[in-house]
């Protein structure tokens, strides 16, 4: 998806901004979903009773508004060309949470996000939410771990995964680095390790799940 990279540091407060562009598709002209400013609340409930949303920008789209290969590092996360970069520092649901809680089907592990930049105020932002998955799906995979996956056909995809990570890298010694780390979480999302949207749970609204594709 063409786009623009982002930077995740001294990312400045954002200002309000409309979404109208289009993008050319087979169908015809293809106008994304208006994308609503979510702006920067100074004070909120720390848990919300009332249902949480998703920011657009990590929800389902027709049009994706952010595409991240998850295996690769941070700086390759690429924005639609029309969302500027400062949406990153948005809160991450609305109503703004200090906390969330990620899950997936395809891991074994739950992902904590935190609010990290106090400037931003005491709510997880877009960027928290990447930068915390990023972090959590570098982990080692220890050899029990791997030994309780059920099914040889799973393991064997797990290793294929590994395998595929680690012979991407483009420099020898990166490549060598890689392999002696061994298997890592992200290695458990097998082919698909692609970000496609967090989506609501009925577990609360401070846990979100992460589809991949």
């Amino acid at each position: 998806m063409p786009g623009k990279h982002v930077r995740f540091d001294g990312i400045p407060p954002t200002p309000p901004f409309s979404y109208t562009s289009s993008l050319p598709s087979e169908d015809g002209p293809l106008t994304p979903p208006p994308l609503q400013h979510f702006g920067s609340p100074h004070a909120y409930s720390p848990l919300p009773s009332v249902p949480s949303r998703i920011h657009p920008v990590l929800g389902a789209t027709r049009v994706p508004l952010i595409h991240y290969d998850l295996s690769l590092p941070l700086p390759s996360l690429k924005l639609h060309p029309t969302v500027p970069a400062q949406v990153l520092s948005e809160p991450a649901t609305q109503p703004p949470l200090p906390c969330m809680t990620i899950i997936c089907r395809h891991l074994r592990w739950s992902i904590n996000v935190t609010a990290s930049n106090s400037k931003h105020g005491t709510y997880v932002t877009i960027a928290d939410v990447f930068e915390a998955i990023y972090r959590a799906l570098r982990l080692a995979v220890t050899e029990k771990e791997f030994e309780n996956i059920p099914t040889l056909e799973e393991k064997r995809r797990v290793d294929n995964a590994f395998r595929r990570r680690y012979k991407s890298t483009d420099d020898k010694e990166g490549y060598e680095l890689e392999k002696r780390k061994g298997l890592k979480r992200i290695d458990f999302l097998k082919e698909r390790h692609v970000f496609a949207s967090l989506t609501s749970t009925p577990h609360g609204p401070e846990i979100w799940e992460l589809n991949v594709q």
